[in-house]
């Protein structure tokens, strides 16, 4: 566990990494550069109470630096 925090964008099947510090500046970069949209369904997790959630997505395919048998 890293950042802490990660940014899951269920239309795009991503997750990206973030801390709560620069959660904004990284949703300005997605928003603008890499596609994201403001309508897009994107949730807020915190590693340590969301693991479970986060090992879910990884597991159905969404695009991560999170390896599968991490959450083995």
């Amino acid at each position: 566990m890293g950042w802490g925090y990660v940014l899951v964008n269920h239309t795009m099947q991503v997750i990206e990494d973030t801390s709560l510090h620069n959660v904004w500046q990284l949703m300005a970069h997605l928003i603008k550069e890499c596609g994201w949209s403001v309508t897009d369904n994107v949730e807020m997790l915190y590693e340590e109470t969301s693991w479970d959630e986060i090992g879910k997505c990884v597991k159905r395919g969404y695009k991560s630096h999170y390896e599968t048998w991490s959450f083995d």
